[in-house]
């Protein structure tokens, strides 16, 4: 069990390592290039970072301008119900990165609806929300679980024995952390 000075400089070291790079979701590679935003030297998933900003100003709109949101309940609905079938795996990717911007940018809002049907106990309008989330989940977890598994399989590195341009910074974060772990870890013996 690690003390917790240990604990704390185990984690600097963990966060210093893998920061830049725990946020894409996905290779580093010019194939994915549009899928990732780099701020300040940490690549961060666009989708995500549109899905969270949306949520965020989406939210403390509400609670800004509360009559907007009583008023267009059943808009609200909809917007959900639309983004949900677009998010389909099956042919989310085949949608240009604008669209696909849009596409998370109605999850996030639709998120945040969620949130403020919760918050004002309208419980039809939550068990609704509650229904296609679930149901999308695991429809969606399904397809998405194999088109992961093949994501790379069309790329000309993909059976080179070192690890591909994607994964080549990934693996130097990842040496970054070991080495300030082995300086650590001979610093307690």
């Amino acid at each position: 069990m690690l003390s917790p000075k240990l604990w704390i400089k185990e984690r600097y070291l963990w966060w210093r390592a893998f920061l830049p790079v725990i946020f894409a979701h996905k290779p580093l590679c010019e194939r994915f290039q549009p899928h990732t935003v780099c701020i300040r030297n940490i690549y961060v998933c666009r989708s995500c970072l549109l899905l969270y900003l949306t949520l965020i100003s989406t939210t403390l709109f509400f609670f800004w301008k509360q009559e907007i949101f009583y008023a267009y309940a059943f808009v609200w609905i909809i917007v959900l119900t639309v983004t949900m079938i677009l998010s389909c795996p099956l042919w989310y990717a085949r949608f240009p990165r604008s669209v696909q911007d849009i596409i998370r940018v109605g999850l996030g809002f639709s998120i945040s609806n969620a949130l403020w049907f919760c918050l004002t106990q309208q419980w039809l309008f939550v068990a609704y929300v509650i229904v296609i989330i679930f149901v999308s989940k695991m429809i969606y977890s399904a397809l998405r679980a194999n088109a992961h598994n093949n994501i790379c399989q069309n790329c000309p590195e993909y059976h080179q024995p070192q690890p591909c341009s994607g994964f080549r910074f990934k693996k130097r974060k990842i040496r970054l952390y070991e080495k300030g772990l082995e300086r650590f870890v001979f610093k307690l013996e």
